[in-house]
């Protein structure tokens, strides 16, 4: 569909390059922070693709700005969604608002076998699809007996 990452971030000339050689459409990069980052990307033609993850980028709120600004540059939205659970859900949401939305990623094993264990009400795909849940706040719950069954380290850092 793309090609993700080829060479480190640092370098938007090289991208460029690559990006203008190349028929395969060139993405962009998880590992970039903030749309400062990557205005130089968008003004030098560097790609075809964006691609941010929320927990890297500044979140729900800088992931959108990024995709309007890619957008003036009528260039496509795929957000980055390997982490765990709350990424994963915060993203299909902000994926709604998107009008430059591509495609989201996604990993099987994860939404079915990973993300139940410590979330409440992940969506799972449908037909290729996702559909963020209608609850309120994102839509999921942190399961508590994370908290009761050792699985996590609960430590308090200051008394109120």
């Amino acid at each position: 569909m793309y090609l993700e990452d080829a060479m480190l971030m640092n370098n938007a000339k090289a991208y460029a390059q690559l990006a203008a050689e190349t028929s395969v459409p060139v993405c962009m990069s998880e590992t970039l922070a903030t749309r400062y980052e990557y205005r130089e990307f968008f003004e030098l033609k560097a790609c075809d693709v964006i691609m941010y993850d929320l927990t890297w980028c500044g979140g729900v709120s800088e992931a959108k700005k990024i995709s309007d600004m890619a957008d003036t540059y009528m260039i496509p939205t795929s957000p980055h969604t390997c982490g765990g659970p709350l990424l994963y859900i915060c993203s299909a949401h902000l994926c709604t608002a998107l009008t430059s939305f591509l495609i989201m990623e996604s990993n099987y094993w994860k939404y079915t076998h990973q993300f139940p264990y410590f979330v409440t009400n992940a969506p799972v795909p449908v037909n290729g699809s996702v559909t963020p849940p209608e609850l309120p706040g994102v839509g999921a719950g942190i399961k508590p007996e994370l908290f009761r069954n050792g699985d996590a380290i609960v430590e308090t850092v200051a008394k109120a």
